[in-house]
């Protein structure tokens, strides 16, 4: 699940993102906010034997509940806005500097694809010293 996917009611993820971590949580969510939200309509998942005729309509007129468990989460970061430009963050690294522009910066670099759910790996660098460029 990503947090803010149209498939799931935005009540759902609006409680989700004030959860921590291994915190298990009743969440209550009003039709308004759960699968009668006007703007998400036409992405919602309805569970299954819900999604169509009179059960469709039960779900859009009463409150539903869920019960989470949050075990953990990838943090990513859209870095121009857009979804074309994407950092995942695997190891949280430590303080507040960061490198400027032509900096010396020794790095681990790997270009990769993922194809047919394999891993094809274009250039693999490790512990390189290289220059940052603008």
């Amino acid at each position: 699940m990503i947090l803010g996917d149209a498939a799931y009611p935005y009540g759902l993820w609006k409680c989700i993102e004030h959860m921590r971590r291994g915190e298990k949580a009743k969440i209550m969510v009003k039709p308004k906010w759960a699968f009668r939200h006007p703007e998400y309509q036409e992405y919602l998942r309805f569970p299954p034997g819900w999604d169509e005729g009179e059960n469709k309509e039960i779900l859009k007129k009463r409150r539903v509940f869920y019960e989470v468990k949050l075990y953990d989460w990838v943090v990513r970061h859209d870095l121009n806005g857009d979804g074309m430009l994407i950092k995942t963050i695997l190891d949280k690294g430590v303080g507040y500097d960061r490198p400027f522009d032509y900096d010396e910066i020794k790095i681990d670099l790997k270009l990769f694809q993922i194809v047919d759910e394999k891993e094809v790996i274009y250039l693999d660098i490790v512990d390189k010293d290289t220059l940052m460029h603008d």
